[in-house]
């Protein structure tokens, strides 16, 4: 029985070079969602970390990627299909997605490009 008093958040390391860098995926924001961390994405497709727990291998997601900590706040939401999956170290799994249909990435780079690295997302299965 689970007696915390607060919910879980999803952590994730992600080495760059020599440094190991924390980076915090808050908690969901829809019921059931897989958290994930956004690492490339282009206008077909996405490489998402997510936990070794989730293995989002053959499914069809709604992936939504999360502009800031304001809820309700999305850089992109688009249907993906999970293309493929390995693991990544001993604590993750990198993902690779395809998107259903051509996606409009411009925000999502925007928020690259103005010093977010990674951005948190959730994937709802479909």
């Amino acid at each position: 029985m689970e007696k915390r008093s607060s919910d879980r958040v999803q952590f994730f390391q992600v080495g760059t070079g020599k440094d190991i860098h924390p980076v915090w995926v808050f908690r969901q924001t829809s019921p059931g969602a897989v958290l994930g961390l956004l690492l490339d994405i282009g206008a077909n497709g996405a490489q998402v970390l997510t936990s070794k727990t989730q293995d989002l291998a053959g499914g069809n997601y709604r992936l939504i990627v999360h502009a800031d900590d304001t809820p309700g706040k999305e850089a992109l939401s688009v249907n993906v299909r999970c293309r493929w999956s390995q693991h990544d170290g001993t604590l993750y799994i990198r993902n690779g997605l395809i998107f259903d249909e051509e996606a409009l990435v411009d925000e999502v780079h925007a928020l690259q490009g103005g010093g977010m690295h990674w951005l948190r997302c959730e994937l709802l299965r479909l």
